[in-house]
């Protein structure tokens, strides 16, 4: 019997075969298997979030949301695929054997301004975790007046972190050379 172990018969099976008719039943203790949460499909033992065992065929326990800096929990899924389960909404239960469930993150995006003169001249999101050199840049050059364009200031970090990042313009001031010319003129 699936998910069962056999015991023994009750009653127990005569030494020899009686005259009449006699019934025997089988009786089987329910098995349990484990059924484990992982935060991620590194399955680390770190990331172990949920370990117990339960009864074939009882229904596999709700596990809440997960958190992890940078990331969004998408669900759980049963381990070597991808395919999100709603367990709330789609109950699932205990098979004949050890169960294993991972989460399923997608990387969160985060804002990154470029600031102009007067305010933000362009934004973009960009996944956190993305380093620095893969960042985008404005098509465009930002324009103060008297002044010109010389490239951003460094962000000073190597990665997008999971927080809005501002770069600002580094505007250098033209500089005019002022001639005057004697034109005679004593007033």
């Amino acid at each position: 019997k699936e998910g069962h172990t056999f015991q023994n018969w009750d009653p127990a099976v005569p030494a020899t075969i009686p005259a009449e008719n006699t019934t025997v039943t089988a009786v089987y203790t329910v098995n349990q298997y484990s059924v484990k949460f992982y935060a991620d499909q590194n399955k680390l033992d770190t990331e172990l979030v949920y370990n117990q065992k339960h009864d074939f065929a009882s229904e596999i326990p709700v596990v809440g949301d997960q958190f992890r800096t940078g990331y969004v929990f998408k669900g759980w899924a049963y381990d070597g695929t991808t395919e999100v389960i709603d367990l709330a909404a789609n109950k699932q239960y205990v098979p004949s054997h050890d169960v294993t469930f991972v989460g399923i993150w997608e990387t969160d995006s985060y804002r990154l301004n470029y600031r102009g003169a007067t305010g933000i001249h362009e934004y973009f999101m960009v996944p956190y975790g993305t380093p620095v050199a893969e960042w985008p840049v404005p098509a465009t050059a930002p324009a103060k007046e008297g002044n010109y364009f010389n490239g951003w200031s460094d962000s000073g970090l190597a990665t997008m972190p999971a927080d809005v990042v501002t770069i600002n313009p580094i505007f250098v001031a033209e500089t005019y050379k002022l001639q005057f010319a004697n034109t005679g003129d004593t007033t």
